[in-house]
């Protein structure tokens, strides 16, 4: 069961989008390939094997098929494209597009229908009638979902860890530290600002970071246990702990070279080895010179509490 307090802790960061996006990856997070592109605004990616959707999330009231396909003026009078428009432009032939809602209008509801979903388990497909307003020869692979949460972050966070718990996940005391953990790094992926192609790997979140951080749950308290013990004042223990939340955004490639290191050239000292002489040891690497010592800190410790707890798990032998 749920601990009774794990949805009293309110999540910082947490909005209707979030939500979304928390439960999609909850709910898919381990098929084979999963990966989601996450975007600033309201929209966000899916793709697995040759599965790819383009979806659009609107927390906001009264959303309605007329909203959808209305065409505003812009401020030189010249005609602007209706949201679906704008939703269709992305993806080809086999994209598959989504509109995430908590409200829309009932009349329109009430004409569409209920189909089983592949990420949200359930979607309103439009009647023809509706796709022929609509007209867009895409519309047949588009789907409307209605979310089971509101604009409410309280109850949206309360129904997601009732999804976690269902799904296996964090069943303990735990388990709003590991939501507070996979929000947190969406809105960081989501918030990063691109300045150079190569920069839209920060927008990705992918399959083996959402089971890191989903999965691993007692090396998430591990690390604050280990950080709390270190021999450093309290305010570089609090700068730390702040870093590793950015890891997942922009430091993984250090975080696996750190954990490649370990697993490899200290497997032999782990039972003797202390945390800060692990430490020491670790930051002589090259590739953790240009960072802040902060991070370096927070990136060792978290690769060595993953790999503690893989041996427990019997998922890593020494």
């Amino acid at each position: 069961m749920v601990a009774d307090n794990g949805g009293a802790i309110a999540i910082k960061g947490m909005n209707y989008q979030n939500a979304v996006i928390s439960l999609v990856a909850i709910r898919n997070f381990e098929k084979e390939g999963f990966e989601l592109v996450l975007e600033a605004d309201d929209d966000f990616e899916v793709l697995y094997n040759n599965y790819h959707a383009y979806i659009q999330v609107k927390g906001e009231k009264a959303v309605s098929l007329s909203k959808m396909i209305n065409h505003k003026k812009d401020r030189m009078g010249k005609m602007k494209k209706s949201m679906l428009d704008k939703h269709f432009e992305s993806g080809d032939s086999s994209s598959e597009y989504k509109f995430v809602v908590y409200d829309f209008t009932k009349s329109d509801l009430e004409k569409m229908t209920v189909e089983e979903d592949e990420l949200f388990q359930q979607s309103l497909k439009l009647s023809a009638e509706q796709e022929l307003i609509v007209n867009n020869s895409k519309v047949k692979r588009f789907s409307l979902i209605k979310t089971p949460f509101e604009n409410d972050m309280g109850v949206a966070q309360n129904y997601l860890l009732g999804e976690m718990a269902k799904t296996g996940i964090a069943v303990d005391n735990r388990v709003g530290q590991v939501l507070g953990e996979l929000t947190t790094i969406i809105y960081r992926k989501s918030e990063y600002v691109i300045k150079q192609d190569s920069d839209r790997k920060y927008k990705k979140l992918v399959s083996k970071e959402l089971r890191d951080i989903l999965l691993k749950v007692s090396s998430l308290e591990m690390f604050s246990n280990i950080i709390d013990n270190l021999p450093y004042s309290p305010l570089k223990k609090s700068k730390i702990k702040l870093e590793k939340s950015k890891i997942s955004t922009q430091q993984m490639y250090e975080k696996q070279s750190v954990t490649k290191f370990i697993q490899t050239e200290l497997v032999s000292e782990l039972d003797e080895l202390s945390e800060v002489e692990l430490i020491a040891k670790c930051l002589k690497l090259d590739v953790l010179k240009e960072l802040d010592d902060n991070m370096s800190i927070a990136i060792i410790i978290s690769a060595y509490c993953d790999i503690i707890e893989e041996v427990s798990f019997g998922q890593f032998q020494y």
